[in-house]
């Protein structure tokens, strides 16, 4: 079977930790659904491999970037010719501007672009993320787990401005909230329109680009298939990752820092299983 010319997966890594996770992800979407090249936003790198692209400063991001890490030798050697590398200096500590400026960064001649967090392991076929966007459909979204599936799960209590900003635009925090770390798009102008403004909304806020999505897919809604929890499955409920159809999510552990639910260690575990 050949690789497609006109979809890929996208992904964005910065940083040791999240350099690890995405080689593994992408060694197991090389394993799995073989037919899917990769696009990978990473800091970027000069012809010796050590030392990072200079860094952009970006008066509009207050928040300080993370140190630069230059992507390993060993990144290239598992990568295939029909994979893409897309440097672009990190601005913010999450890497939330490469993520919301997917439309631009992802490649142009894609015409479905499905988006995969950096801390995902992959062990089944990808065609369900693409099928109903040939069909017309402009977004395939996954669901939160049955855990946190609301608004209010996605709201912490230091972003307080953003919340009440968000509950007065939904009319409340009760609603079903689509997964930021699983889903695919198609180029139409409706998605052109909503990404647009995902990235305005993240940029107005710079926290989490949860309920920048919330908000623009209610400023701009798009045409939906959604899927179950088993295609974003999310490994630190255990109750959960039996059902997984095959894409375990293993939420922070991409992260350069520590946080209460850490998934590295499970990362760890299923890293060599898969």
């Amino acid at each position: 079977m050949g690789i497609y010319k006109d979809r890929g997966v996208y992904i964005v890594a910065y940083g040791k930790q999240a350099h690890d996770c995405a080689y593994h992800l992408i060694r197991t979407i090389h394993k799995y659904s073989p037919s899917y090249p990769v696009c990978l936003v990473c800091e970027g790198f000069k012809e010796n491999y050590k030392e990072p692209i200079e860094k952009v400063k970006d008066s509009t991001v207050p928040t300080p970037a993370a140190r630069f890490t230059p992507l390993p030798k060993a990144f290239h050697d598992m990568l295939r010719p029909t994979d893409i590398l897309r440097p672009d200096a990190m601005r913010d500590r999450r890497a939330r501007r490469q993520k919301t400026r997917i439309w631009d960064l992802a490649p142009k001649d894609w015409q479905y672009v499905l988006y995969l967090d950096a801390d995902i392991l992959v062990s089944c076929n990808l065609d369900l993320f693409f099928q109903p966007l040939a069909e017309g459909w402009d977004m395939v979204l996954t669901m939160s787990p049955p855990q946190g599936p609301l608004v209010r799960h996605a709201q912490r209590a230091k972003y307080k401005p953003e919340n009440h900003v968000t509950n007065k635009l939904l009319h409340g925090n009760h609603w079903l909230q689509p997964a930021g770390g699983v889903w695919s798009f198609a180029r139409t102008d409706r998605v052109k329109a909503f990404l647009q403004l995902f990235y305005k909304e993240w940029h107005t806020w710079q926290h989490t680009d949860q309920q920048s999505m919330l908000r623009a897919l209610n400023q701009s809604p798009v045409k939906a298939w959604t899927l179950g929890t088993e295609w974003n499955t999310f490994a630190h409920h255990p109750q959960e990752i039996g059902r997984s159809a095959g894409i375990r999510h293993f939420a922070t552990a991409a992260r350069a820092w520590t946080v209460k639910h850490d998934g590295r260690s499970l990362w760890r575990k299923w890293s060599k299983k898969l």
